[in-house]
């Protein structure tokens, strides 16, 4: 199929971003015009998980100019117990000047039959001045990560969560002028956020506290500021939830995963006692998370529409995260007691608007005002059925107390009940008997219209002639009875 010249090259590109990867590799054998216009679809975002598929985006970006102009995002997250080819990759890199976001999950060595550690360093000398987001699973020695630091002025997300302690530096205030997003190890956290615009940190190890004190002073210093925090640690001490809460003052989202909140082994009422007051020593604090770092997009999009567009099959997220699955389903004394643990923490911290569980489960604040209630989130859809009958059963209670309470109101007033009075034969026995006594001559027959004549019995009912016509008079049944 020839490429049609009634089309710019431009909107074909826009329109093979729509095809499945296979489409487009079939538009691209048709012509060499063909392969240069669908190589700006198929490269330009590739998310890599077998090897054999590294190997051929290798040998094209290596042989094509189209393609490795073209790519932008990549992704490479192999799984296979093989030998990384990392000289290859390396190379691959250095002919795409245009990349702006690379990912590597690097084989841990447990992984592979035999020890070998590989060096991420070849990647990142092989990454060109336009990167701005790094994200690497290996340790990268501490004076190639300097010297990448130095030579890459746009980068705004870096994530080395299996950084050592040890990589402590010292960098100019002029580098990384852009960073906003840092994932990494404390020590190595202090070092990249002071005077730079980082707003959000994920802290992936933990020291103890006096070290922690120094690390929480310099997200202090963060010219951003620092609004979204997550400790993903073995432990996490109420010490360092303190430093946090006493000098984050304009900390929004905040994510803590350690052994002592992780899981239900400890009683809610420790939860309870320990962290709800630090809570509300944050007062922009809308959001917390016990599992884990919270849902923060710091990397802005790039200029081009078609990258982030989720329409697109051609285009997947550059992301070792998994895609996000329900919650599993919680039992309801879980769920009791997530309930009364939201509202604690909301009494000390009235500006809180979400909470998330170890469980999964995540509560939502009704409206967006501080006296509101909460509820489970929609997608939590196991608890939302549990909240809703929870909800019916206290309407029902509620309303039968109520009226309860008016019952018992009318019953102290004197007030007749609205329920319908049963008949009580005895006091209209007593009734009759009393109005038989009664002689006719008391009765006035000059105030009985004559359509009563007929229906008048003597003997039967007794009026004085004070009395008014138009009179409610008590029937056989208890009601009233009008008589006119």
């Amino acid at each position: 199929m020839p490429v049609s010249t009634l089309l710019p090259d431009e909107v074909l590109r826009q329109a093979l971003a729509y095809l499945w990867p296979r489409d487009v590799s079939r538009f691209a054998r048709t012509s060499r015009k063909s392969r240069i216009i669908a190589d700006s679809a198929l490269y330009k975002v590739n998310h890599i998980a077998t090897m054999s598929h590294l190997i051929s985006f290798c040998k094209a970006l290596t042989t094509r100019p189209s393609a490795a102009r073209a790519l932008n995002m990549v992704s490479i997250d192999i799984r296979e117990p093989v030998r990384f080819p990392i000289a290859a990759v390396a190379a691959a890199l250095l002919h795409s000047p245009n990349l702006t976001h690379l990912a590597v999950a690097l084989p841990h060595p447990r992984d592979l039959a035999h020890t070998h550690h590989v060096d991420p360093s070849p990647l990142l000398y092989a990454c060109g001045p336009a990167l701005c987001s790094l994200t690497l699973t290996s340790h990268v020695p501490t004076a190639a990560l300097s010297e990448f630091l130095l030579s890459h002025p746009n980068l705004v997300d870096l994530s080395l969560p299996h950084q050592s302690n040890e990589s402590v530096f010292e960098l100019p205030p002029e580098a990384v002028p852009h960073l906003t997003s840092v994932k990494a190890p404390p020590m190595l956290v202090a070092c990249l956020v002071p005077n730079r615009p980082v707003t959000h940190v994920v802290i992936s190890r933990a020291l103890p506290r006096e070290c922690m004190s120094a690390v929480v002073e310099s997200l202090a210093a963060s010219t951003g500021p620092v609004t979204s925090l997550s400790i993903e640690a073995e432990e996490v001490t109420l010490g360092v939830m303190q430093e946090v809460t006493v000098r984050l003052r304009e900390l929004r989202n905040l994510g803590v995963k350690g052994r002592f909140l992780f899981g239900y082994s400890l009683s809610y009422s420790g939860l309870l006692l320990d962290i709800a007051p630090l809570l509300g020593r944050s007062p922009a604090l809308m959001s917390v998370s016990l599992i884990g770092t919270p849902a923060v997009h710091s990397i802005p999009p790039p200029r081009s529409p078609m990258a982030f567009l989720s329409v697109s099959p051609s285009t997947p997220s550059v992301s070792f995260t998994p895609s996000p699955s329900p919650p599993p389903a919680v039992d309801h004394i879980t769920l009791e007691d997530e309930l009364q643990v939201t509202r604690t923490f909301h009494t000390c911290a009235k500006q809180l608007r979400e909470i998330v569980f170890p469980s999964g489960c995540r509560w939502v604040a009704k409206r967006d005002d501080d006296e509101t209630g909460w509820e489970p989130a929609r997608e939590c859809r196991s608890a939302r059925v549990w909240w809703m009958d929870r909800e019916l059963e206290l309407e029902l209670a509620a309303a039968q107390q109520q009226a309860s309470r008016i019952e018992q109101l009318e019953t102290l007033e004197g007030r007749p009940s609205r329920r319908p009075r049963r008949s009580n034969k005895s006091d209209s026995n007593i009734q009759l008997s009393s109005s038989s006594s009664d002689s006719e001559e008391d009765l006035d027959f000059g105030e009985l219209h004559p359509g009563d004549v007929s229906t008048w019995q003597p003997g039967k009912i007794s009026l004085s002639s004070d009395d008014s016509v138009d009179e409610l008079f008590e029937s056989e049944q208890g009601g009233p009875m009008l008589v006119s």
